[in-house]
């Protein structure tokens, strides 16, 4: 049913942007990240002047989240904030701050996150009158937390908003929250009986509800348990079955899915893929570098190229090169 605003029909280029917002948030969660990009480009391009401003801050801020790298984003919110429709926007200096707050805690910049985070809290008295953004919020807030190795608490953030979706009967955007359970678990005490248990709910919500947005890290995270549990057949036919649709991805999900393949090569003692696998990953890893400030300044970056090159080394040093 259309918003009350267009019950006369007269304003049909706010309708159709309303539509398109829509369109590009549903690609978006099956996966489809061209048409989900066309779709928030064309009210974006064609419709700015015939939408609220609300709903104009919100196709920015899912469009530079879904399609956009950090110093992309940075140009276009840049450029939208010159607009004097939007210039004193509370809901896109939200957006901004928000992203922002994302960016610092990708890289493990923490004290510059925590400024971030007061500045939002201050613009955004009580977030609990906008659900989703204090979703949104909330789980930053557990990434931070996790950050600061309070694995307990970044815990029972997840489990209260896993919660309280479920009392809403939102289960279906419950996914990441439980992907991020799973990683808490894993770092805290390696429990991976109830990893594994976390991950397959995941998939099972992913694969219920059709949404293949989150399903490459689902892959990933079950492969990687695979590979702990010395599952190698199973880890690397998982990867090689849905390796097209993490390439669509082009982030550092490439790279974890070739250090895994390669990973799955070493065990089974076939070094010559397993050099080309780890060659693949260090190509993504030194890209994504070059095009993305903020994977550049993170840890993820760091680490994983210091993998790749540690065991190129050795593997060199196994077949005598």
């Amino acid at each position: 049913t259309p918003p009350p605003r267009h019950n006369n029909t007269n304003n049909l280029s706010a309708y159709f942007a309303d539509i398109h917002v829509l369109k590009g948030n549903a690609w978006n969660l099956y996966g489809n990240a061209t048409l989900s990009s066309l779709s928030y480009q064309i009210v974006l391009l064609n419709h700015r002047a015939n939408v609220t401003d609300n709903l104009l801050s919100t196709t920015v801020s899912n469009y530079l989240r879904s399609h956009c790298l950090h110093s992309e984003s940075v140009q276009l919110l840049h450029a939208m904030s010159d607009s004097p429709q939007l210039a004193r926007n509370l809901t896109l200096n939200q957006t901004s701050l928000i992203l922002l707050l994302e960016q610092t805690v990708r890289r493990g910049d923490l004290v510059q996150a925590n400024i971030y985070q007061t500045r939002l809290a201050e613009l955004i008295p009580s977030s609990k009158h906008n659900f989703f953004l204090y979703l949104r919020m909330m789980f930053l807030h557990c990434k931070i937390r996790f950050e600061h190795a309070q694995f307990m608490e970044a815990s029972r953030i997840l489990n209260n908003l896993i919660s309280i979706c479920d009392q809403r009967s939102l289960q279906c955007i419950t996914v990441p929250y439980y992907l991020y359970l799973s990683k808490i678990h894993l770092q805290c005490h390696g429990d991976t009986s109830q990893v594994m248990s976390y991950v397959l709910k995941a998939w099972s919500l992913c694969k219920s509800y059709h949404f293949y947005h989150w399903l490459p890290e689902c892959v990933l995270v079950l492969a990687e348990l695979h590979l702990q549990l010395d599952n190698t057949r199973k880890a690397f036919h998982l990867i090689q079955q849905h390796l097209p649709m993490i390439l669509r991805k082009e982030n550092h999900f490439v790279c974890e899915a070739y250090v895994i393949l390669a990973k799955c090569c070493t065990q089974r003692q076939q070094y010559m893929s397993a050099i080309q696998y780890f060659h693949c990953a260090r190509i993504w890893c030194v890209k994504l570098i070059h095009m993305d400030s903020a994977f550049e300044q993170s840890c993820k970056a760091k680490e994983m190229m210091q993998e790749i090159y540690y065991f190129l080394a050795r593997l060199y040093e196994n077949i005598g090169d």
